[in-house]
């Protein structure tokens, strides 16, 4: 790589530095990228969080070498809606000459859009072309497919998205196989660097099981995913595990969705074997992460789940303990059952439920293969090799790096 410092912005997503997956892959991203010689500035354009949650940070600062800034001149979501909406108006006029400022400054090079609504996207897309800057969007999941996107307005605008603003790009990003090849399909002509899930691995390492650990399988998810959070309490009743073993889930997502979580529990009488945390701190999730006797996330043969690598198997490989999903997606792309995972063949509760008795009845074993996924894990997702090479795929789009000499994993 020359050496050249180059500016790049993180646009489109607010809450940096603290947040789930979505914030995380942007900390992810800026933490490799601030590895391999560039600065990273996360702009948020508005305060995400409550004033009650106790996260107290200036408005304009760095976070583990990445700068942010809030343009909203506040980091927390006013109660009111009209000071909401004022904060609205002034984040966006705020962020604009930011922008401008940072062009006039020479500290814009590149601008990596975290949004899938295509009127904000394409926002995004004027001002690179206005102001002179490469646009890379970061292509998660095909919002087109996703059930809770159903309403007729989202879903054209989402397939306007896939396929009218893609070809407006200069870069995507893309997290899977599914739609690299639906890039390959539908804009060709755009250059795009496979970026899959990542991870901190580092944060993980100094992590120790706690002395009191009980024997328990973890799922993690957004209660959105309610039929994926019934199929698991539906394997881990039917399990029928030893009494001193439980199932903890880790739920955050729209909280109107845990009546119905709680009724499958009563339904199935598994009250005193579930235990249910909520928006809990990020250093208590990974600790539960590293007491888990094994940690589940089921992929169903869906378009969404084809085309999606979801953080957490980032996140759980990381704990070195095993990890029970399903041979869906990225995962027959990268995983191999009984070694780096224990991958059940299809969504189907028999074939879990075998890969979950299986840590019950081989513990030993279970825990070399939670050892071997977290090597391969570290070899192959870790975000500060992976920032080397995105640092390199941007060079080639301005023209600094032939396009060929950069590394497309």
């Amino acid at each position: 790589m020359q050496e050249i410092k180059k500016h790049v912005v993180q646009v489109g997503s607010s809450g940096f530095p603290f947040g789930m997956a979505a914030i995380e892959k942007i900390r992810l991203i800026g933490l490799g990228l601030v590895a391999a010689g560039m600065d990273v500035t996360v702009i948020n354009r508005k305060g995400t969080f409550a004033e009650d949650s106790g996260i107290d940070i200036p408005p304009k600062g760095n976070h583990e070498g990445v700068d942010y800034v809030f343009c909203s001149n506040s980091i927390y979501r006013p109660n009111s809606f009209i000071k909401r909406n004022l904060r609205k108006v002034l984040g966006l006029w705020n962020e604009f000459w930011l922008l401008v400022r940072f062009k006039r400054e020479k500290r814009l090079d590149y601008a990596i859009i975290h949004n899938r609504e295509y009127h904000t996207v394409m926002y995004y897309i004027f001002l690179s072309r206005m102001l002179g800057f490469k646009a890379v969007w970061n292509f998660v999941e095909l919002g087109s497919v996703l059930p809770e996107r159903d309403n007729p307005k989202t879903r054209a605008l989402d397939k306007k998205m896939e396929h009218v603003g893609i070809k407006k790009m200069d870069g995507i990003l893309p997290i899977s196989e599914v739609l690299c090849k639906f890039l390959d399909e539908h804009a060709p002509e755009v250059p795009y660097f496979k970026l899959p899930m990542v991870c901190d691995f580092s944060k993980f390492t100094p992590l120790k099981v706690s002395p009191d650990r009980e024997n328990f399988f973890l799922y993690c998810g957004s209660m959105a995913y309610y039929e994926v959070i019934a199929f698991i309490l539906e394997a881990f009743d039917r399990l029928d595990p030893p009494e001193d073993w439980y199932l903890y889930m880790v739920l955050g997502g729209n909280k109107e969705y845990r009546p119905k979580v709680d009724a499958k529990i009563a339904e199935l009488r598994l009250q005193d074997r579930v235990k249910i945390f909520s928006w809990i701190p990020y250093e208590e999730l990974i600790q539960k992460y590293k007491d888990a006797r094994a940690l589940l996330i089921p992929l169903r043969d869906t378009e969404q789940d084809r085309a999606r690598f979801p953080h957490k198997i980032g996140e759980y490989m990381a704990s070195s303990n095993p990890i029970i999903t399903t041979n869906v997606g990225e995962v027959e792309h990268y995983f191999v059952d009984m070694d780096t995972a224990l991958i059940a063949e299809t969504y189907a509760l028999d074939l879990y439920i075998e890969k979950m008795r299986y840590i019950l009845e081989n513990p030993e074993d279970s825990m070399q293969i939670g050892l071997k996924g977290n090597q391969f894990g570290l070899d192959t997702f870790d975000c500060i090799a992976f920032g080397k090479m995105l640092a390199n795929f941007f060079l080639s789009l301005t023209g600094e790096l032939e396009e060929k000499e950069a590394v497309v994993y």
